[in-house]
């Protein structure tokens, strides 16, 4: 072998690999399964319901009223705003008696950052309603 007159202080390295573009394929099928998880169970289920013949509206069980960080109050499905002066008669309207003897319930849902002053306010006209108070929280 030819031998030069020139010496190194170098060392041999170990060959590193790159693992970038490893941690954005790994990134980019995380966020394909998080987006795709949330659309595919529904679209999954083909269901064909039942059809009755019913003359009245179903008499519902349970009733949503929300309190935004505004204030306002929405009630029911159908978002009908209400003030707490008229929020015990859109709730009888709404929540009529059933003729099975349930008892329908309220689901009070309230922004986090309304005082609890307003929270107490709403709590007890809804509590003079009668009808049983269900809270919505995150756990």
């Amino acid at each position: 072998m030819f031998k030069s007159g020139f010496a190194t202080r170098l060392k041999p390295r170990e060959t590193l690999i790159d693992l970038a573009p490893l941690v954005d394929v790994v990134f980019l099928l995380l966020i394909f399964f998080f987006v795709t998880s949330e659309i595919l169970p529904l679209k999954s289920l083909p269901l064909k319901t039942p059809k009755i013949s019913l003359q009245a509206p179903p008499i519902p069980s349970e009733i949503a009223v929300m309190m935004d960080h505004y204030g306002i109050i929405y009630v029911g499905s159908s978002k009908r705003v209400a003030t707490l002066d008229s929020l015990q008669d859109l709730l009888k309207q709404h929540l009529p008696s059933r003729p099975d003897g349930h008892i329908p319930s309220i689901v009070l849902s309230v922004d986090e950052q309304i005082p609890y002053g307003m929270f107490l306010n709403l709590f007890s006209a809804l509590y003079q309603t009668g009808y049983p108070i269900r809270l919505v929280f995150n756990s």
